[in-house]
C-alpha cells in the first residue's frame, strides 16, 4: 500500500504477495468503517441533541464479517511482516523511520489537547511530557484536529 507498492523497499517478484498477505482485506474494512463514520457524521448533523446510535449500530454490524476476516488473518500477516523484516534490511529501515501510532494527549485538568507521534521511541518526541497522572491516552489511526 503507498510506498511499498511502487518503491523497491520489498522485490517486485514478491511484493503483491506481501502487500496482499499484510493488509489482507483492508479496503473492505475501510469501506464498512467509512459507512458506519458517514451514518454518524450524518446523526450528528442532523440533531441539537443526539438521544442514541444504536440504530445506526445495528444497521452497520451486519456489515462487520471484513473485520473478522481481517482479524483471522492477522497473525499470518505479522508473521509475514516479521519474516520480512528479518530477512530484509531494506524494509527494516523502512519500517523503522516511520512512526507506527498516533496518540492525543489529554490533560485531566486542563482545556488543551496535545498531539505526539510516536515512532520506534516514543521518548524521542518533541512534545512535551506531561506527568503521568495527567495523561490520558488514546491512541487513534488519524487526527483530523488542528493542534497547536
Amino acid at each position: 500500500m503507498g510506498p511499498l507498492g511502487t518503491q523497491d523497499t520489498i522485490p517486485e517478484h514478491r511484493r503483491a504477495d506481501f502487500i496482499e498477505q499484510v493488509f489482507w482485506n483492508i479496503q473492505d474494512v475501510i469501506g464498512v468503517n467509512t459507512r458506519l463514520r458517514d451514518a454518524l457524521n450524518k446523526r450528528q448533523k442532523s440533531y441539537a441533541v443526539i438521544e442514541g446510535i444504536a440504530d445506526i449500530f445495528l444497521d452497520i454490524v451486519p456489515l462487520f464479517a471484513p473485520f473478522v476476516s481481517y482479524g483471522s488473518h492477522q497473525l499470518y500477516g505479522k508473521y509475514e511482516f516479521e519474516r520480512e523484516k528479518s530477512s530484509n534490511p531494506v524494509f527494516a529501515q523502512f519500517v523503522e523511520v516511520r512512526p507506527t501510532a498516533t496518540y492525543i494527549w489529554i490533560p485531566v485538568d486542563g482545556p488543551w489537547i496535545r498531539q505526539r507521534s510516536a515512532g520506534p521511541n516514543p521518548a524521542s518526541s518533541n512534545s512535551t511530557r506531561i506527568s503521568p497522572s495527567r495523561q490520558p491516552v488514546l491512541p487513534v489511526t488519524r487526527c483530523s484536529l488542528r493542534l497547536y
